[in-house]
């Protein structure tokens, strides 16, 4: 009795699968044929096994940056902004079917992913005048009155030292545009180095003038706006991304543009990258390796 329970449902099996495929051959395909109920434009038809017999064989999906069911008229845009900011660090946009990061006023998007908004160093495109010195701040910029200089009305105007009475007695003080020497009276006066003591305070480099000095600093450093004495780094990736085409990575005192991968330093420019080919890179290589002592010339 048991083997023919067995055998009995075995051929109910094959009977639901003989008429399954029965009916899967009879369908047609609604996605080809073109007699779905899908958005023409906005959704996709996707072909799926039916149901039933009346069960339709397909099934729609809008397409990205769009949410509904598919079906003709019901793809409705997705405000993608909605949503943690799209992932943006500053503003989001949304657009038609997709959205962008866009960044507040003195920043820029960092090429590496779009999203990540980076502040722009104004002061690498030198906006201050001759009598000031420029600071870099978050989102913009200030121009500071240099040493010797002070604000009087909004203006940086040279401050007269010699009202401090900075000279000795047997010397004679001389205001000047910025700073101010001592003129010796009865010839016997020498200047002093400031720089020879401590290297004048400054952190980098010491320039000493007739009756004064002042603090300068390497290629790639900048003074501080607080003290005058203090050298910091310039971030060169802040403006125009260091004018690197793909990657710019800054470092103390200077910086260096890096490319994606698959790509390669075009030969004899730090800034702009090429796609790695056979010609610009395996093969160079190659001849140098079949003829190591013949010089390489490219085009």
């Amino acid at each position: 009795m048991a083997g023919l329970r067995m055998e009995f449902r075995l051929l109910s099996m094959l009977w639901v699968l003989a008429e399954g495929a029965t009916l899967c051959a009879g369908q047609d395909d609604q996605c080809l044929d073109g007699t779905h109920g899908c958005d023409p434009v906005l959704a996709k038809c996707v072909s799926v096994p039916p149901v039933t017999q009346e069960s339709p064989g397909y099934h729609c999906s809008c397409i990205l940056g769009y949410a509904g069911s598919g079906r003709e008229g019901d793809c409705q845009d997705v405000d993608e902004c909605a949503q943690g900011n799209g992932g943006c660090s500053q503003r989001c946009v949304n657009t038609v079917g997709s959205y962008r990061c866009d960044c507040h006023l003195g920043y820029t998007l960092s090429p590496d992913n779009r999203t990540t908004c980076t502040d722009i160093n104004e002061c690498l495109r030198n906006p201050c005048n001759s009598v000031t010195t420029c600071a870099n701040v978050p989102g913009g910029y200030r121009c500071d009155c240099r040493a010797g200089f002070e604000y009087r009305g909004n203006i940086c105007k040279d401050v007269n030292e010699c009202r401090s009475s900075p000279c000795k007695p047997q010397e004679q003080c001389l205001n000047t545009v910025g700073s101010y020497f001592c003129v010796c009276l009865d010839g016997n006066c020498t200047d002093v180095d400031e720089c020879a003591q401590s290297n004048g305070g400054c952190s980098q480099r010491c320039v000493n003038t007739v009756g004064s000095y002042r603090c300068d600093c390497h290629t790639g450093y900048t003074l501080s706006p607080d003290n005058r004495t203090t050298c910091t780094d310039v971030d060169e990736c802040a403006q125009g991304n260091g004018g690197c085409s793909q990657r710019c990575v800054n470092q103390l005192g200077s910086y260096r543009c890096l490319c994606h991968h698959g790509y390669i330093l075009s030969r004899g420019s730090r800034t702009s990258c090429i796609g790695m080919t056979f010609h610009n890179l395996l093969l160079p290589i190659a001849i140098k390796s079949l003829l190591p002592n013949h010089k390489i010339i490219r085009d």
